[in-house]
């Protein structure tokens, strides 16, 4: 009796381009690429800024390099898997290259919306809520003007809002449990997601129309605590800025960056890292005949070669930020370890935490 075969399990790749003012670029080449960056194949964008690659083996990793010169476009990507639903958010791991499932950390659990979409000005003791209603099919679209309303538990309403231009969506409330989310859009064509942060804009709670009920309202899962906590760390020590310490640069010493944050899964240097940058700019003028080597580092989640891509691009962004700063390029070098020098386990959130890193060297 012959065995049948198994059908493939196929996913896609939905993505956009926009310039920096938001508006769409057409005839954009974009090229997607296997996980050792071979060309697998090509698309442009169309008048919408869209392009998308079909009946792609959910078993591969991988990438995609945006053939432009302009390097300050926008790119938002989807992985959808099978089922039409989101599989992965697409991350900048270097100039104009993306890649999916870098670096994840609470975003495995958050698809929809990015870091920057969830910045909001909560003060302590309150919440942020924020949401975003796009259409079903690319998860790439917007949708304006959706009613939401935020009700307590016997389903009064307490506040309403409507959907910007982007689908987003928020409110601050006080601290409390004591509420409920409606949204009145299309659930046939759209799809939501809602995240909570507390005042150092970090998410703890995530929901999205799989959670919805008949009624229209939206059950909310915690995130891993663990994760949470973590983060919430991270953003208080950066806030507090424990400063590195640059007063024994000897030859050979590794001296970590603490103070260097970037955007989740991405090369991009956050504004909360450019005081500690600044400090070893000062520093390096005040040593002139030094000469440093840059590391960067990632923990051993998603695809080695993406970390390993990831880790340099991260290194290569400290040094041009000095460069920009007035240190002389032939002064420093960098290069991307990827997960290959971890100096913790990989096996908790702390760990994977100090793994990612920066870290630098004096070579001479």
């Amino acid at each position: 009796m012959e065995e049948k075969e198994t059908a493939s399990v196929l996913h896609k790749i939905f993505g956009r381009v926009l310039n920096k003012e938001g508006k769409e670029q057409a005839d954009v080449k974009v090229s997607l690429l296997d996980e050792s960056q071979q060309l697998v194949a090509s698309a442009l964008t169309n008048a919408q800024g869209v392009f998308n690659f079909e009946k792609l083996d959910a078993d591969q990793v991988y990438m995609t390099r945006i053939e432009s010169e302009d390097t300050e476009l926008e790119v938002a990507m989807f992985l959808i898997d099978e089922k039409g639903s989101i599989k992965s958010r697409s991350t900048r791991i270097g100039d104009q290259l993306y890649g999916f499932g870098v670096d994840k950390g609470l975003a495995e659990f958050i698809k929809l919306l990015a870091p920057k979409d969830y910045s909001l000005q909560v003060a302590s003791g309150k919440k942020g809520i924020i949401g975003r209603v796009v259409d079903k099919q690319t998860f790439l679209f917007g949708r304006s003007g959706v009613e939401v309303g935020l009700y307590n538990k016997e389903r009064q309403l307490m506040s309403s809002s409507v959907t910007d231009k982007n689908g987003i969506f928020s409110f601050v409330i006080q601290e409390s449990d004591d509420w409920d989310i409606k949204v009145t859009s299309d659930q046939e064509k759209d799809f939501t997601e809602i995240v909570i942060v507390d005042e150092f804009n970090v998410p703890s709670t995530v929901a999205n129309s799989d959670d919805m009920g008949a009624d229209g309202f939206f059950k909310f899962n915690s995130l891993p605590q663990e994760m949470v906590e973590m983060k919430r760390m991270e953003v208080k020590d950066t806030r507090m800025q424990l400063p590195s310490d640059f007063g024994d640069m000897s030859i050979g010493k590794s001296i970590v960056l603490k103070n260097i944050l970037f955007a989740y899964g991405s090369a991009d240097l956050l504004e909360s890292s450019f005081e500690e940058l600044n400090r070893l700019s000062t520093q390096l003028q005040k040593m002139t005949s030094v000469k440093i080597a840059v590391f960067g580092h990632t923990d051993n989640q998603g695809s080695s070669t993406m970390n390993q891509i990831l880790s340099e691009n991260r290194a290569k962004a400290v040094v041009d930020y000095l460069i920009n700063k007035g240190i002389d390029a032939n002064r420093m070098t960098f290069k991307g370890l990827g997960e290959s020098d971890p100096i913790a386990s990989n096996d908790t959130e702390e760990g994977r935490k100090k793994n990612r890193r920066v870290e630098f060297k004096v070579v001479d």
